[in-house]
């Protein structure tokens, strides 16, 4: 009688851990990540170039590695990393890799001081900031979408909402902004440019 049920539980716990191994593989082994990415833009942005007066291209560097977090952030990308002077990707690799959007801009603003309602008094100011965006089909090099995004820190905090919410600190090219209007400024508008790009895909 033992050696009956012996034979009959092994080939069953066998199976169970057959089941189990199987189920842990087909998690962490890559067709259903594969799917999940496959789902999801490709998007890649290149450094900002800048016509705002005496504003160095670490402030267009620094706005663009900005733009790249906060598109990370909103779990909508696979956000690439592009070399800048061919818009080519940095590091070949699997062809679901292969960029669909690259995203550029020019600083056309980048003010601590520009409006106000009492002249000479800082409190009455606001920090200014506007940049002038393209959506770039990657194959084509065509432009696709176009326009200009602009952050003030009007009665604002620098931490906003919305999918291109902003968090963690100020990269090394715009660090001398940090806890300033400015850098709500800033904030600001890398929101609207997240905002803008999640409502136009090709």
């Amino acid at each position: 009688m033992f050696k009956t049920l012996l034979l009959i539980v092994l080939p069953l716990a066998t199976a169970g851990c057959l089941g189990t191994s199987a189920i842990a593989v087909n998690a962490s082994g890559g067709s259903s990540a594969r799917q999940a990415n496959a789902s999801r833009e490709r998007i890649a942005v290149i450094s900002f170039g800048s016509r705002a007066k005496g504003k160095s291209s670490e402030v267009g560097q620094g706005m663009a590695d900005m733009l790249t977090d906060a598109l990370l952030r909103t779990g909508r990308y696979i956000v690439l990393e592009r070399d800048p002077p061919s818009g080519a990707a940095a590091v070949p690799g699997d062809p679901l890799d292969a960029t669909q959007r690259v995203v550029s801009g020019t600083i056309t603003r980048f003010e601590s001081h520009c409006k106000g309602s009492a002249p000479n008094t800082d409190a009455a100011m606001q920090a200014c900031v506007a940049v002038e965006l393209r959506i770039i089909d990657a194959a084509s090099g065509r432009v696709v979408s176009a326009t200009t995004v602009q952050g003030t820190s009007a009665g604002g905090s620098a931490t906003a909402s919305g999918p291109g919410s902003m968090g963690g600190s100020l990269p090394i090219g715009l660090a001398a902004y940090r806890h300033t209007p400015m850098e709500q400024a800033i904030r600001a508008c890398i929101e609207s440019a997240v905002n803008y790009i999640a409502g136009n895909r090709i």
